[in-house]
This record gives structure tokens, C-alpha cells and sequence, in this order.
């Protein structure tokens, strides 16, 4: 049986193609929100709903996806709370942890996302230290939220044709 994670997060995010803003309006989830300083990316699956039906940005993402590809697409996403604009990609994978189709990427406290970034070449901040005795301790962040907490937040997804 999985232990679901303690602190978890869902943050709405708009997204913006080339710099312009669409209207669109994704929810992504971050399973370490004391971290999100140190997001590097939005991952999607293939299934997500901005690559199918009536999405202001489906010809963008369409037009970098590859099946069976991690694909950066020029799609990025905003997030109102930190402002970090973050690119947005489509993971080759079919489900991500917790049955969720949209994922914030934080390297410093996933390795696969951290493996993703670095093989997509994605910038990011390391938010996490070891400590002598063996502990980590969030750094370079600003405080979130505590263990009690959990909180939504939007990203704008920008848009131009």
C-alpha cells in the first residue's frame, strides 16, 4: 500500500504560449509545497485535456508531442503565487503518483524530475540542503505553508497564433 504524502498542494495555473496569455486555467499538484520555489516545470500526460477537445493551446502541444517522448513544448505556465513562469511538458509516461494528469516538477525533492530537467535542460534552484547530521532543510524558498496547511493556487497559460 502507498503512504500518501503528508503535505500536498494543488495549485491552479494559467498558461501563455510565446508570451501571450490564453484564458486557460490548469490545476497542478506539488507534493512538497514548501518547495515550490523550486519548480522547474509543469508535466501533463498524454491524456491531459489541454492536448484534446476545445484547448486554446492544443495545435501548441500537438505540434511537440512525440508518444513515448518526454516533449518540451513552447507552452509555459505562471504561477500567481511565486511568478515563476515555467515551461510546460508532456510526460512520456501514462499516470503519475496519486492517479493525476498535471504535476509540478521540483527537482530538489523528486529524482525524476530532477533526471527530467537536467536530460530537457530546464534551469532550477535548489531549495533543499543536507544538513551535517543528516537532515535536510528547505533553503533559498520562502515559507509556504506548515504541515497543517494546503493551498490552491492559479498559473495563466499565455497564448499567441
Amino acid at each position: 500500500m502507498r503512504k500518501k504524502p503528508f503535505l500536498q498542494a494543488r495549485h491552479k495555473q494559467s498558461a501563455e504560449v510565446d508570451d501571450a496569455k490564453t484564458g486557460e486555467k490548469i490545476s497542478a499538484f506539488a507534493f512538497n509545497p514548501e518547495a515550490i520555489y523550486g519548480a522547474s516545470h509543469i508535466a501533463i500526460l498524454p491524456s491531459h485535456r489541454l492536448l484534446h477537445g476545445d484547448s486554446k493551446v492544443k495545435g501548441a502541444l500537438q505540434e511537440a508531442f512525440v508518444a513515448g517522448n518526454d516533449c518540451l513544448t513552447r507552452v509555459s505556465a505562471v504561477n500567481l503565487f511565486t511568478k515563476q513562469e515555467l515551461p510546460l511538458l508532456i510526460s512520456a509516461k501514462h499516470e503519475f503518483e496519486g492517479y493525476l494528469d498535471c504535476k509540478i516538477g521540483i527537482p530538489s525533492t523528486n529524482l525524476d524530475d530532477a533526471m527530467l530537467a537536467d536530460i530537457l535542460r530546464i534551469p532550477y534552484a535548489e531549495v533543499t540542503e543536507v544538513l551535517k547530521d543528516g537532515t535536510e532543510r528547505i533553503t533559498n524558498s520562502a515559507k509556504v505553508c506548515t504541515a497543517n496547511e494546503s493551498f490552491t493556487l492559479e498559473l495563466e497559460i499565455p497564448y499567441s497564433e
